[in-house]
Parts: structure tokens; C-alpha cells; sequence
């Protein structure tokens, strides 16, 4: 099994999303980001990732990671395309 690294699962998000990932990087919350940046943090979880350890690296709260990971959850009920 190959090892992903956080920095390798936000390019792939940016590539997916068609957002560059310094707009998911950053403090902004335009519609057009927030899908992106909910799937990169649902896709570092599911690795096994802490919310706490997921904030460290995007430097966000780990609240706001939980939120993002929920949310994700909401938008896959919704969209059935959305991280497919």
C-alpha cells in the first residue's frame, strides 16, 4: 500500500474540483470552494485521520474539520456524483 500524504490528497481535490488548492487553502468560504475542501478533509478522515490532526495541517480549528467532514456527508445524500 503507497503512502499518501495530506499534501498529495488537497492536489487531487484541487484537480477533481477544478479549484486550485491554494483557494482551498485559504479563509475564504465562496460556494465554489467549500464542496472541494469538505472532500478533502471527509477523504483524510476516512484515512484514518484525527479532525484534530486534519486542523493542524490546514490550520483550522478541529471543530471546523468535523463540520466539513458533516457537511460532506450531507451534500453525498444529496448529490449522488459528488465524490464519485
Amino acid at each position: 500500500m503507497t503512502l499518501v500524504t495530506y499534501m498529495e490528497v488537497l492536489h487531487e481535490a484541487s484537480r477533481l474540483f477544478k479549484v486550485h488548492h491554494r483557494d482551498i487553502l485559504s479563509k475564504s468560504k465562496f460556494d465554489f470552494i467549500l464542496p472541494a475542501r469538505f472532500a478533502l478533509y471527509k477523504a483524510l478522515h476516512l484515512r484514518g485521520n484525527s479532525y484534530s490532526q486534519i486542523g493542524r495541517w490546514f490550520d483550522r480549528d478541529h471543530a471546523t474539520v468535523r463540520h466539513g467532514v458533516l457537511r460532506a456527508n450531507e451534500i453525498m445524500k444529496q448529490d449522488i456524483n459528488y465524490l464519485s
